[in-house]
């Protein structure tokens, strides 16, 4: 007997399933100013000292992160991630190339890494969600 034609949720696609569902439009823009937001928390932070400032950041990257991925699979939701880390990365370069300080390297360098964790931790967490 088949199985497929007795089960109609067997026979459903991939793309209609909920945790595949399809990238609303909104995702995108908003990704890109919340990366922003967050990038900026790190200049705001700095009066408070480094550790500090890198622990918002982060904490802000990974909860934009969850939030922009509940409800989708990790491999469909490289655009959101892309477009997360497109505007801190690019501003990160730019404050390494503009800033005479020699601590602007290593600054720049540590919030990218930290932004890149922190949001792939969000959204890992959202899709180990998302499948229980």
């Amino acid at each position: 007997m088949n199985n497929k034609a007795s089960n109609p949720e067997a026979s459903a696609s991939p793309s209609t399933t909920v945790t595949d569902a399809k990238r609303p439009a909104w995702k995108g823009p908003l990704a890109l100013v919340l990366g922003t937001v967050c990038f900026f928390l790190l200049f705001t932070g700095e009066s408070f000292g480094m550790t500090v400032a890198y622990i918002v950041v982060g904490t802000c990257f990974l909860l934009c992160a969850y939030l922009l991925s509940r409800g989708q699979s990790l491999r469909r939701n490289w655009s959101t991630l892309i477009a997360l880390n497109f505007m801190p990365l690019c501003l990160s370069t730019l404050v390494m190339l503009l800033e005479q300080r020699t601590g602007a390297w290593t600054q720049g360098v540590s919030a990218v890494v930290v932004g890149l964790t922190c949001s792939l931790a969000g959204a890992g967490l959202a899709a180990l969600t998302a499948r229980h």
